[in-house]
């Protein structure tokens, strides 16, 4: 009986990969702004960082596995991949640029067991509204109830 070949990692399957998982990764990310995910509120400033961060380490993680396995084949497989990549990464920054341009000033918090509240001022663009953020009382993230 003979064996069945073993599985080799090609530049190609190894760009899919990635790209599959750099997909994936903004998907989550576009789906935290829509369900008005944040920082708290002396992290805020941040948020830019924590999205960008989001959509990019899984796929840099996910690389780095896969490039020290030693794909065969010629590397410049990989390009198409990340082409189609480099596109959606376009696309996930004109969904999460609403984020950015948010400003806030929030009072402390305040808390009931393990929620916390804080209630600020949001500033978008030359509007200025009351909005208030939800959350659990050592969680790093806090969801907008009333978004402006």
């Amino acid at each position: 009986m003979t064996k069945p070949s073993p599985f080799r990692l090609t530049w190609f399957t190894t760009g899919v990969v990635v790209m599959a998982t750099f997909l994936a990764s903004m998907a989550f990310g576009i789906w935290m702004v829509s369900h008005k995910v944040s920082l708290i509120a002396p992290l805020f400033q941040y948020n830019w960082l924590f999205y960008l961060l989001t959509a990019l380490a899984p796929a840099v993680f996910v690389f780095v596995i896969f490039a020290r396995k030693h794909p065969s084949g010629r590397w410049v497989w990989l390009f198409f991949p990340a082409l189609v990549s480099c596109m959606f990464f376009c696309y996930y920054l004109v969904q999460i640029i609403p984020a950015f341009y948010l400003e806030i000033k929030c009072d402390p918090p305040t808390y009931t067991g393990l929620v916390a509240h804080q209630d600020c001022v949001c500033r978008k663009e030359s509007v200025q509204v009351n909005c208030s953020l939800d959350g659990q009382k050592y969680s790093p993230f806090l969801w907008f109830n009333d978004y402006p």
